[in-house]
């Protein structure tokens, strides 16, 4: 059926029998999204979208409907625009059509394509879908729409603990119903909460178990599968948090290659730059910039936003760490400004790195006076999260601008304060530089006892990240030789 449907919808769209000619249209995109062909699906559904407006009311409904939808994610996965206004008007028909659970769905499924643009519209659009969840009578449908809706809005709002809390327990809710396919796609959605909540071991059991579910009930389309589409950045970012950095490599070398197989370039892009996100963590600089310039110039349209803030993050903390600190300054306050000037999904977190980067900027310049601000509102920003990573290198941030202002006293309270929150969490990407400047710290104050015991956890947890690389000798020699890291390995010898 799949290879004739084409021919079948032609033939009937010819003798004049517009539902069963809708209905081939489909088939075909549907084959046409499992070959990723969206050019081919979105021509097929667009056919059959027109061709709705001649069936009888009472299968207009149906049709029309299920092509927006199908549009709609076709849009979305393919990184274009056009998925608002097609959610939009899939709400609307909804309505007008008094199918509240579906117009419901629109809105949720129109916000994180609206995110790209406006942060401030996706919210409004998440608020009207709870508003609108009053009217369904279904308990588990309730849980549902709040589960999709608070994960929403602290991607564009910004961490709340407790929309994070009420997440879980509509997450609960849903586990209670005992639906597995339900529960692994919402779990994939949560994940976001996990990751940001520093529960990365977690986060990443729960993605390979739910995509596991996924595949095996091939309820949906893999390609048009938001739940599938957004594990390709989940699953990665967990590892390289996790500090198995090699085999965040590896998965992201899948995604890309499958990406560059089907001539999907745009979605290539955004895998290449949390590929650089790694190598910015393992020092390779000369790796990311030659990433992020390749990228750079093709996020320019108003979608691209939250993947060109962050490209420039990354690219200036790459420049900060090569010593080209006006490159650096430029990139980063250039993604300062587009924050300041329209906020999008994701801006409260990567203001977490370039706050960072920003700091270890001027403290590289000796500029403390301005490294003191910079440090204080990045730890103002951690702070307002649950994110253990950001917040311990936060602390870790502050105690070395406070050591080199000589103000010991305020350096042990940071560390302090970098310890208490890494503790019982899986954080080696701060673990390492808190255990290195809590040496360095014992050293100043004559507790050589205590610096032998950091400086030691220091090395474990580099050592540990360097062996992650083991099949990448190139990458491993690169982090192991940049000077912070050699010079503690040094110390500890």
């Amino acid at each position: 059926m799949s290879e004739v449907a084409p021919f079948l919808a032609h033939h009937f769209e010819h003798g004049l029998d517009w539902a069963r000619a809708v209905r081939y249209l489909r088939i075909a995109a549907d084959t046409a999204g499992r070959r990723y062909a969206p050019r081919e699906a979105t021509a097929y559904l667009q056919q059959g979208l027109e061709l709705c407006v001649k069936l009888p009311d009472a299968e207009r409904a149906t049709s029309e409907t299920g092509i927006l939808e199908q549009l709609a994610a076709m849009y979305v996965v393919s990184f274009d625009t056009r998925a608002v206004e097609t959610y939009e008007t899939l709400a609307a028909r909804a309505a007008s059509y008094g199918l509240v659970d579906l117009e419901m769905q629109a809105l949720i499924d129109m916000a994180y394509p609206v995110s790209w643009i406006d942060a401030k519209r996706c919210l409004e659009v998440v608020d009207q879908a709870l508003r609108l969840s009053a009217k369904q009578r279904d308990p588990l449908k309730r849980a549902r729409t709040r589960a999709s809706c608070l994960v929403r809005r602290i991607w564009a709002g910004g961490w709340n603990a407790r929309d994070a809390e009420d997440c879980r327990q509509a997450l609960e809710e849903i586990r209670h119903a005992g639906d597995r396919f339900l529960v692994a796609s919402h779990l994939i959605d949560f994940n976001f909460i996990r990751w940001g909540s520093a529960e990365y071991r977690v986060a990443h059991q729960d993605v390979v178990e739910s995509l596991a579910v996924l595949v095996d009930g091939r309820t949906d389309n893999p390609y048009l599968s938001f739940a599938r589409w957004l594990s390709e950045f989940t699953l990665p970012w967990s590892l390289l948090f996790l500090g198995e950095w090699g085999e965040a490599l590896r998965t992201l070398a899948a995604a890309i290659a499958l990406a560059d197989k089907n001539g999907d370039r745009y979605r290539a892009q955004t895998l290449q730059l949390y590929r650089a996100w790694v190598h910015l963590h393992a020092m390779d600089s000369p790796e990311v910039l030659k990433v992020c310039n390749s990228v750079l110039p093709a996020l320019d349209g108003p979608a691209r936003r939250p993947w060109r803030r962050f490209c420039l993050v990354v690219a200036g903390s790459a420049e900060a760490a090569s010593g080209s600190y006006e490159t650096a300054s430029e990139h980063l306050l250039a993604a300062r400004s587009e924050m300041d000037r329209q906020p999008v999904i994701h801006d409260w977190y990567c203001r977490m790195m370039l706050e960072e980067a920003l700091t270890e900027l001027w403290l590289a310049k000796g500029a403390l006076t301005h490294a003191r601000p910079e440090a204080e509102r990045f730890l103002e920003l951690t702070l307002a999260t649950a994110e253990r990573t950001w917040q311990a290198r936060a602390w870790e941030t502050s105690a070395r601008v406070a050591m080199e202002e000589r103000d010991l006293h305020r350096a042990r309270n940071c560390i302090d304060r970098a310890l208490a929150v890494m503790e019982g969490f899986e954080v080696p990407l701060a673990s390492w530089r808190v255990h290195r400047s809590a040496a360095e710290l014992h050293g100043h104050e004559g507790g050589n006892g205590a610096a032998r015991h950091h400086r030691t956890l220091a090395r474990a947890t580099i050592l540990k990240l360097a062996n992650s690389l083991a099949d990448d000798e190139r990458l491993r020699e690169t982090f192991l030789s940049a000077p912070s890291v050699r010079n503690t390995l040094g110390d500890a010898e």
